[in-house]
């Protein structure tokens, strides 16, 4: 049973991250965008099509287990964005990471674990108790919802772990290395 539960807690945090990863390529494209940036769009479509070809016709990985080609390329404007920043060519877009959206909403990151955990429990007789414990999560998720802010804001090192390293973390899962 500990096992099966360990498997649960896994993929429903990488559940949560793949949606803070996609929310943080939203958020970008929406900074790409509104600043008039629009060449960085084109230039994350050359990276998704660079991605896609050596992906495809190279390493013939043909498989990208947990994101779609629609996910790859939001992943490929995230990517783009973590460049900009790291070659020092736009520092604006770090206000637009995902561990940026965490820091800014810790709680919200913690109800999408506990949320995904309890959404994915299949045993009827546990439906019950996860129900509850979510009821219970979400009441205390508010309750101390200023504290997880801070503590978030305090300790971004754990947010940046989170989300992992985020270029080469980015860059293996567009060329299919990082298998979900």
């Amino acid at each position: 049973m500990l096992p099966n539960i360990t498997t649960k807690i896994d993929s429903a945090f990488n559940i949560a991250i793949t949606f803070f990863l996609l929310a943080g390529s939203l958020a970008i494209l929406f900074y790409f965008l509104q600043s008039g940036k629009f060449i960085y769009i084109l230039v994350s479509l050359l990276i998704y099509a660079g991605s896609f070809l050596l992906r495809n016709k190279i390493l013939k990985n043909k498989a990208t287990k947990g994101f779609s080609e629609i996910g790859l390329i939001f992943i490929s404007i995230l990517f783009l964005g973590y460049l900009l920043h790291f070659l020092n060519i736009d520092h604006e877009v770090r206000n637009y990471f995902p561990d940026t959206l965490i820091v800014a909403s810790g709680s919200v990151f913690v109800f999408a674990i506990f949320f995904f955990i309890f959404a994915r429990i299949k045993e009827d007789g546990l439906k019950v108790f996860g129900t509850l414990g979510l009821i219970i999560s979400v009441t205390l998720i508010k309750f101390y919802q200023d504290q997880l802010d801070i503590f978030f804001q305090s300790n971004q090192y754990l947010v940046e772990f989170f989300i992992g390293v985020p270029i080469l973390y980015l860059g293996a899962l567009l060329v299919g290395i990082k298998q979900e």
